[in-house]
């Protein structure tokens, strides 16, 4: 799927939640998706600052899980 496809599908379904809420967790979390407070950043090493941005840019193609997924996983595991 292409950078384009990806957004139009992403607006679409940004359009049709008309829970205010959600739309505002999403915000949220989009907008603090890309950024590191700096005081953080300058107590990094050299590799955790590369393995930050490894995790960021994960996130920002979509190669993440949700927060309700990790813990439905994790469910699933200790259920063993």
């Amino acid at each position: 799927m292409s950078t384009t496809q990806i957004r139009e599908r992403f607006h679409a379904l940004i359009d049709h939640i008309s829970d205010e809420d959600r739309l505002k967790h999403l915000y949220d979390a989009l907008a603090d998706a890309d950024t590191v407070p700096q005081e953080i950043t300058d107590e990094l090493t050299n590799a955790q600052k590369q393995q930050l941005e490894t995790a960021l840019a994960q996130i920002g193609t979509g190669d993440a899980l949700s927060h309700q997924e990790a813990k439905r996983q994790i469910d699933e595991w200790l259920s063993r």
